[in-house]
């Protein structure tokens, strides 16, 4: 099924579209997979389970330094900008480290690939395969977004010249909460630089 989600808070309100992978031939192969990399995006150190974790750890930073800025951003369009097999491979890198049983990295790997490069759908009378970015309906989704987070959350932010002005990175899905130590330039420079262009 496909539908759209109105995102109200933007101009002329915009949808987002899902396609609900309910029922589909990929449903429990992506809740399968979806086990594996769910314990990768919950290691990671931005990741925030909900709104009540996200209070308790800003109760937990207690008196912030002078002159920090306290920073919101966002993702541009994470899902449909995932290149898909740079993200399986972040993936298949990331359990390699991990698993310690089977099945092995390169078997849940090639059972994510399944499911992304198989997003059909219907509308109307006419019938649709997704070519470009990840399937925003299916369950495995959002922790194969989280996992590519990650790896560029490494690149973009705890290896790069930046790191010492991060005071605090925390992120939920494409919502990123950030303190910063710095003037407001640096700030910007942060924002613009090459290594964190998909972050607005």
């Amino acid at each position: 099924m496909f539908y759209l989600l109105p995102k109200i808070y933007k101009k002329d309100n915009p949808g987002r579209p899902v396609v609900s992978s309910v029922g589909s031939h990929t449903e429990k192969l992506s809740a399968y997979v979806d086990e594996f990399l769910r314990p990768l995006a919950e290691k990671l150190p931005s990741h925030i389970k909900d709104t009540a974790d996200f209070i308790t750890h800003l109760k937990s930073l207690g008196k912030l330094p002078k002159g920090c800025f306290m920073v919101t951003l966002d993702v541009s369009s994470l899902y449909t900008n995932i290149d898909t097999s740079e993200g399986i491979r972040i993936v298949r890198e990331e359990l390699e480290e991990t698993l310690t049983d089977k099945p092995s990295a390169t078997t849940i790997a090639t059972l994510l690939e399944k499911v992304l490069n198989n997003n059909n759908f219907t509308f109307g009378d006419n019938h649709y395969m997704q070519v470009k970015g990840t399937a925003m309906g299916t369950r495995v989704a959002p922790n194969f977004a989280n996992s590519y987070m990650g790896r560029v959350e490494k690149q973009s932010v705890y290896e790069s010249p930046w790191r010492d002005q991060v005071l605090d990175w925390k992120r939920f899905i494409d919502d990123i909460f950030l303190l910063w130590i710095g003037d407001e330039q640096s700030l910007l420079n942060f924002r613009e630089s090459k290594q964190s262009n998909t972050i607005n």
